[in-house]
């Protein structure tokens, strides 16, 4: 394999996306990389607008294009101006750079950057790592912080009550349990999706959630109401964190969306400089009531639309989330 090749493939398999998926196919050219949409690992109920799909693809690009900075090119790009699985949605390409490579500081993160579920410790974020953080922010992306405890406890109530309002929808329930592997005895345990030791599940935990999450058992307790029980306990939901973090985009466009996907990841980024970690909070996000009162909160503008919400501070180590081998990314045909 050649060896700028094993480099972008390690780097772009490396990024974040929802539940895991891992929603990109890439083929190499030479000088050029082409990036398709994997329509098979879509979300279409919790994604059918394919915004999480652009914003994964954006954070793959923003990998890609540190590693290639970083070992001695200047890269190009150009993507789509509409959602297409039948064409590439990103095209990147690159020639030698004649200038010193760009400070390594975020290529080096990229292997180091965590998702964790799991308690935050409770002391503030330091000023010089919220400083970074907005500093790292695109043009066209805003980023708005919460670090007062009653307004971080308002929003963590919100994500757990727009988490039990999401298991009331059939599809979106169904298709969350198909991509969470509850047991190491999962043949997909070590590709993709959302581990238990991920999510921070003890065994019981996980056996737990297995059950009550089967069709018939969660349809029982939507029935009767009971699903909100399964939501009760905020800080299973939504552990406390000492900073929440809202991130948003002025237009809904395909390359705002995908450009919006950059920066969340080079936030994200960031954050592992100054040994942080991160974890999404999208529920409160996905439920029209609860998106309400959550851009209230973080006294966001009207006219923006939201990109990520996230906790941000120090955990211990959590699980590492499993990623494809190489050849199911890459693809050959024309």
């Amino acid at each position: 394999m050649d060896s700028l090749l094993a480099h972008i493939l390690d780097a772009a398999g490396r990024a974040p996306s929802a539940h895991n998926t891992q929603p990109w196919l890439l083929r190499w050219l030479g000088a050029m990389l082409e990036v398709r949409v994997n329509r098979g690992r879509c979300l279409p109920a919790a994604d059918p607008s394919y915004v999480d799909i652009l914003h994964s693809l954006g954070a793959m690009l923003e990998n890609v294009l540190l590693t290639l900075s970083h070992l001695g090119y200047t890269p190009s790009y150009r993507v789509a101006e509409h959602m297409d699985f039948d064409a590439p949605m990103v095209v990147v390409w690159w020639r030698k750079s004649k200038e010193a490579p760009p400070d390594p500081a975020l290529y080096r993160m990229i292997p180091i950057r965590r998702t964790s579920r799991l308690p935050y410790v409770p002391e503030p974020v330091e000023p010089a790592a919220l400083d970074a953080l907005r500093a790292a922010v695109g043009p066209r992306c805003a980023l708005h912080f919460l670090t007062n405890a009653e307004a971080i406890s308002a929003v963590r109530a919100l994500v757990a009550e727009a988490t039990a309002e999401l298991l009331t929808e059939r599809h979106t329930a169904m298709e969350l349990r198909e991509w969470i592997r509850f047991s190491s005895h999962d043949r997909r345990w070590y590709r993709d999706g959302l581990t238990a030791a991920c999510l921070g599940w003890k065994p019981w935990e996980a056996a737990a959630a297995k059950l009550l999450l089967s069709p018939p058992i969660l349809h029982f307790l939507t029935r009767w109401g009971l699903h909100h029980t399964l939501c009760a306990n905020v800080d299973q939901q939504a552990p406390p964190a000492p900073a929440l973090c809202l991130l948003m985009v002025e237009t809904e466009s395909c390359v705002a969306r995908i450009e919006a996907g950059r920066c969340l990841q080079r936030l994200w980024l960031t954050a592992a400089t100054f040994g942080l970690v991160t974890h999404p909070l999208n529920a409160a996000l996905d439920v029209s009531s609860t998106r309400e009162r959550i851009l209230e909160i973080f006294h966001a503008l009207p006219t923006q639309h939201h990109v990520n919400l996230f906790r941000l501070g120090r955990s211990a180590a959590p699980a590492r989330s499993p990623r494809l081998p190489a050849d199911e990314i890459l693809y050959t045909n024309a």
